[in-house]
């Protein structure tokens, strides 16, 4: 079995408008090995969402190939989970516990409830959400929001998991806090993870591999090996040179 889990090259994407059409993405390449924490860094508005929602299946791709696990992408699919920014990715009249028990109902037919009770149970315990459980999305923060959607999606056990900017909207402190516990749980359950940011730190702290999109050649990526020994911290020896290197580049 190949280690590459997405292969991308040449997508291209428009949009439709009344007077034509919109490019997006042109000749996109993108390669995403299995296990691997890949970051996407670019400013608002270069793509980096369409990229995502492509990968899930939402959008379809206009030009070039597609591959998740060698095979085409054609729809949206379990497999493929994905986190947004948005704080209301939660079902408001359901329980966070209920909120994780409805979509594991479909993805593993065949598991009795006390299976996916536990399923339910482990994710909430590694997202520290087990006190909440019972809570209502109106109840919780914006951070124990996003726990919820992170527990909903790792309970799941997808192939990937695209997260759009999941943490941009909290507060440093709590922002710090995801970000570690993100790192705990994408080495505990060997998922492969595909992040994309505008936050150059944030992209070199979790990344094994860093893209930069460029919006001025529509969406073109720019690949960078991140050079830095796990665990990482702002203060350790290369983190300013490496932050300094890709913010030249971003520029």
């Amino acid at each position: 079995m190949s280690d590459t889990l997405v292969s991308m090259k040449g997508l291209d994407f428009s949009y439709r408008t009344p007077d034509g059409s919109i490019r997006v993405l042109d000749q996109v390449d993108l390669n995403v090995e299995r296990g691997e924490f890949t970051c996407i860094l670019g400013r608002s508005g270069c793509g980096k969402s369409t990229l995502l929602r492509i990968l899930a299946g939402f959008e379809q791709h206009s030009g070039g190939s597609l591959l998740i696990d060698g095979t085409p992408l054609t729809a949206p699919s379990m497999e493929r989970i994905m986190i947004f920014q948005e704080f209301d990715q939660l079902l408001p009249w359901k329980s966070v516990r209920e909120n994780l028990l409805f979509p594991l109902r479909k993805r593993f037919p065949d598991e009795s409830a006390a299976q996916l009770h536990e399923r339910s149970e482990q994710a909430l315990a590694l997202t520290g959400l087990s006190q909440a459980a019972g809570l209502y999305p109106r109840q919780l923060s914006g951070g124990m929001k996003q726990r919820a959607a992170l527990a909903r999606a790792l309970a799941l056990e997808p192939k990937l998991l695209l997260m759009d900017e999941p943490f941009a909207s909290l507060d440093l402190k709590t922002r710090d806090s995801l970000q570690q516990l993100l790192l705990r749980l994408w080495r505990e359950s060997a998922a492969t993870m595909l992040f994309v940011t505008h936050d150059i730190q944030e992209a070199i702290l979790l990344s094994d591999r860093l893209y930069i999109m460029d919006e001025r050649e529509q969406g073109r990526l720019t690949c960078y090996e991140n050079p830095l020994r796990r665990p990482r911290s702002h203060s350790m020896e290369g983190f300013k040179s490496f932050a300094l290197r890709i913010a030249r580049a971003f520029d």
